[in-house]
């Protein structure tokens, strides 16, 4: 038996136990005696008052009870007790001590029914014998994949995290500054995607919560920057996942707007960004990048100005049906909005 979650109920990890005392036969030879003796002393409690024709009725219930918790074997042996208790105790007999003919047919019908419970019980043990052993064997392959699965996870984390280290080593090779600079965005990107992918993939596509993305990440951006005078602050509102498919172009879109503010942001001088994600009424899911540095140059329009961080950026919010924008604003703001984002990452995790 299995929940809705996938576990197995409290019914069916009883079943798996059974036969009970499967390595004690002694004790479940006792216990089924037991069984045998608690039936007869209640057969016995109610012949009084019982009318005829119900010689076996206490006995059968005994009969599948010794069956199902310890197996054919004992239900058996409890079905010939029963059947030598009743015919000595219940049964009429003739003058010759013979059980009278409606007395024998009783007994062979109890017999066959003892027979029928008794098969049925062995296929039942065996059914769930065998789904515990497949139930095993699942889990034993799921575990394998999932060690597959983070392994690759890692390797193709750490194949993308040297390339970005070669991309930094062959900078100190190129003289030129825009080959430089550059060459230092391309190492930053693919350490980005190296970061995201070690992080945020789920094994079974589970959402994983927002915080678990923009902290290391924007913590990891400011770092590779070199820059020891800028301060960072990360919010993002209680409860807010991300699903995987979402998680790279986010993550990445975030990156370029906490570098860009670095870059040109912070020009001769230190500050402070503010990174928050939250939640519209609206059901937008809301992530703005905030710093409190010189500001947007007058005159500034990203489509005709912006560098190619700012062009990522927006591409990456089409993607993701949403937009990005750079707001002058007491420093400047990044604000990207994706429509309907917080719904389809609320029902994402609810379990």
């Amino acid at each position: 038996m299995t929940t809705p979650g996938g576990k197995t109920g409290s019914a069916g990890r009883w079943l798996e136990k059974l036969p009970l005392f499967r390595r004690r036969p002694a004790l479940a030879f006792a216990a089924t005696l037991a069984i045998c003796a608690v039936a007869l002393a209640l057969r016995l409690a109610i012949d009084p008052v019982l009318p005829p024709g119900f010689p076996f009725l206490t006995f059968l219930p005994a009969v599948f009870a010794a069956g199902l918790l310890f197996g054919g074997r004992n239900g058996i042996f409890a079905g010939v007790i029963c059947a030598l208790l009743t015919r000595h105790l219940f049964l009429p007999r003739l003058e010759n001590f013979a059980l009278a003919p409606g007395a024998r047919s009783a007994t062979i019908i109890f017999l066959v029914v003892t027979a029928a419970m008794m098969l049925l019980v062995y296929w039942m043990h065996r059914s769930t014998a065998r789904l515990v052993r497949e139930r095993e064997r699942n889990a034993q392959l799921a575990q394998t994949r999932a060690l597959l699965f983070r392994e690759l996870q890692h390797r193709v984390s750490n194949n993308l995290q040297v390339a970005g280290a070669l991309l930094t080593l062959q900078r100190s090779a190129v003289s030129e500054p825009a080959a430089r600079h550059a060459l230092d965005e391309a190492a930053m990107r693919l350490t980005v995607i190296g970061g995201i992918s070690r992080q945020l993939y789920d094994l079974e596509g589970r959402p994983r919560p927002l915080h678990l993305l923009l902290d290391p990440l924007c913590a990891d951006v400011v770092r590779a920057s070199g820059r020891e005078d800028i301060g960072l602050v990360v919010h993002a509102a209680e409860g807010l996942a991300i699903p995987p498919q979402s998680a790279l172009p986010l993550g990445l879109i975030v990156a370029e707007a906490v570098a860009n503010a670095i870059e040109h942001g912070f020009v001769g001088k230190g500050g402070a960004i503010e990174v928050a994600a939250a939640c519209r009424e609206d059901g937008a899911l809301v992530v703005e990048v905030a710093d409190d540095g010189i500001g947007l140059r007058p005159g500034f329009n990203m489509a005709e100005h912006g560098g190619l961080g700012l062009r990522i950026a927006r591409m990456l919010a089409k993607q993701l049906e949403g937009s990005f924008e750079l707001v002058d604003a007491a420093g400047t703001t990044a604000r990207l909005i994706i429509p309907a984002g917080c719904e389809t990452m609320r029902d994402g995790t609810e379990e």
